[in-house]
């Protein structure tokens, strides 16, 4: 069995959930507290009615969020970050766009500098 560090959390539902094979996605969290995060996430997919079925959409970036905002949570914060990875290893990253700030990679955009080169999410 290869080597898994500790920090690796994967999101898998029990065969006795699944309702069709599109739900047998899988999603890999990396970092800390992952038990909040795993909580997080089947209490969104629950409330919007999807845990038995489809696959993650923006789920694991509003948990995310959730974390960030959390005074529980200290060793997450800052701006958070979307990256787009393709099959063929080809990346766009994402300017993320909240409370008034807009940001790439995490890091603050300055007020001269222009982001429509990259596509933008609102949250």
């Amino acid at each position: 069995m290869p080597w898994v560090p500790s920090s690796l959390f994967r999101f898998f539902l029990p065969a006795s959930l699944v309702a069709t094979e599109e739900c047998l996605k899988r999603l890999a969290l990396i970092g800390d507290d992952l038990a909040n995060a795993k909580e997080g996430l089947i209490e969104l997919r629950k409330a919007k009615g999807t845990l038995t079925s489809g696959g993650f959409d923006m789920e694991p970036f509003e948990v995310l969020l959730q974390l960030i905002d959390n005074p529980k949570s200290s060793s997450i914060g800052g701006n958070p970050q979307i990256v787009k990875v393709y099959k063929s290893m080809k990346t766009v990253p994402f300017v993320v766009r909240r409370d008034g700030a807009s940001s790439l990679y995490g890091r603050t955009l300055l007020s001269y500098e222009v982001s429509d080169r990259f596509p933008t999410v609102d949250f």
